[in-house]
């Protein structure tokens, strides 16, 4: 069973959301008061950071920069958002849903909100994170039972397959690496990274789970820039980066207080936290 280590908390108020420059590593509270906000993602061309609100039931945004310009984007009928994704060249954000087990789609501005697909009616078919993979024009989601699924980004969802079967493992956030030929995810009760091939039905592999080398992951975001993958780690209280080809493990920020979700912006240049 491995080293004992101590339970921490599955949920909490976020204090706000942070910002660094990665190649400086300065660190900015650009937002406070953000309730229970499991993911967060970037508009880098019109300069704005979108989160899912779990604790109000809303989407909202604000302004890249320095926080400010807080608004609601969408509120009517949004039930228990999880995650937050956004596929700029069509300006469009999915979210996942929670209360209705079934992603959304709307406009970047909140307008012409869709169905996009539902999952099912059991509390374990409920999607959780998700992932844009803009290059292969797919949506990829996680249900509560740490099934992976994935759907064309401009269809009705009438295409999704499932490309990894759920089981008593904790897939809290996954990403793409689709030149790579990778699908990563965070499995936070197992205490690792695992990785496996694109094809549905593929075998994963554990790809990070050396105890010096990780400890709680939670949310992870790809660096295409440096060819790394990060992570937030609410274990060592800090984000942490692999080289996608060695596996090489270092530490980007350090001395957080449990931090949850994670973001890149497009230029690889900031990355922002709660």
């Amino acid at each position: 069973l491995g080293p004992w280590r101590p339970c921490l908390p599955c949920g909490r108020l976020d204090r706000g959301t942070r910002a660094a420059r990665l190649a400086t590593l300065v660190v900015a509270l650009i937002l406070q008061a953000i309730h229970r906000t499991r993911a967060v993602d970037i508009d880098a061309s019109e300069g704005k950071l979108y989160w899912a609100n779990y604790g109000e039931n809303k989407i909202q945004r604000a302004s890249l920069v320095d926080g400010s310009d807080v608004e609601d984007v969408i509120v009517d009928g949004v039930d228990g958002p999880w995650g937050v994704a956004l596929h700029e060249p069509s300006c469009r954000l999915f979210w996942s849903d929670t209360g209705t087990m079934s992603i959304r789609q709307a406009h970047l501005d909140g307008s012409d909100v869709v169905l996009f697909l539902t999952l099912g009616n059991g509390a374990s078919d409920a999607p959780t994170a998700l992932f844009v993979d803009s290059e292969g024009g797919k949506l990829y989601w996680v249900q509560q039972d740490s099934r992976v699924g994935r759907a064309g980004l401009f269809g009705d969802g009438s295409d999704a397959e499932e490309l990894q079967p759920g089981y008593n493992d904790d897939r809290h956030s996954i990403a793409v690496d689709y030149g790579g030929g990778f699908l990563y995810w965070a499995d936070t009760a197992q205490f690792r990274l695992q990785r496996a091939p694109l094809d549905a039905g593929s075998i994963p592999t554990t790809w990070i789970d050396d105890f010096n080398d990780i400890y709680v992951p939670q949310r992870i975001a790809l660096h295409k820039q440096s060819g790394g993958l990060l992570w937030t780690d609410n274990g060592f209280g800090q984000i942490r980066r692999a080289d996608l080809d060695t596996a090489v493990v270092e530490v980007i920020v350090e001395d957080l207080s449990f931090p949850i979700a994670l973001a890149i912006d497009g230029s690889g240049q900031m990355l922002f936290w709660t």
